[in-house]
């Protein structure tokens, strides 16, 4: 009868967490569809304003093939540039800005979310042979130096000494 029963509270939180998700991104889906607010509420409060956000496009769809086309493109024009994907972690937002401003690789978000066979491909061929060519210019270690600083700044601004 314990076992029933502990099973049983565990099916009933699992159930609740699942129904408070599902309230939630329900919510969340009806504050985002909603769209701006009418004319009339903007000039019953004029400190009232909407700014549209800028869509991410959803329609980067790369072929494998395309990837050395691009890469070399892109080395023509003196261009270091790595594809980001997938749900970025704690470290990215510090790794991305030691890339980009000590460095001067630019870093492209082509999704959040999971790609299709064809382009997750072509964005790590892509990577390949841009990680080659900039260990390259500054070392074989580049990367892992990169997040071993990317730590030390993290820990810099969470603990309030660094802004």
């Amino acid at each position: 009868m314990k076992i029933f029963l502990t099973l049983f509270s565990r099916h009933l939180s699992i159930a609740l967490v699942s129904t408070l998700l599902l309230v939630t991104v329900n919510s969340c889906k009806s504050t985002v569809t909603s769209g701006p607010p009418s004319k009339a509420s903007l000039s019953e409060n004029s400190s009232n304003t909407y700014t549209k956000p800028k869509e991410r496009s959803t329609r980067f769809k790369k072929k494998p093939g395309d990837a050395m086309a691009d890469f070399q493109k892109d080395r023509r024009h003196g261009r270091f540039i790595l594809k980001q994907y997938g749900i970025p972690g704690p470290l990215t937002p510090y790794y991305n800005k030691l890339l980009t401003e000590e460095l001067g690789i630019k870093i492209e978000v082509i999704s959040e979310v999971m790609l299709p066979p064809n382009t997750l491909r072509y964005a790590k061929e892509y990577n390949a042979l841009m990680a080659g060519a900039i260990q390259e210019k500054y070392g074989p270690d580049i990367f892992l130096e990169a997040r071993r600083r990317a730590k030390i700044l993290k820990a810099q601004v969470q603990s309030g000494s660094l802004r």
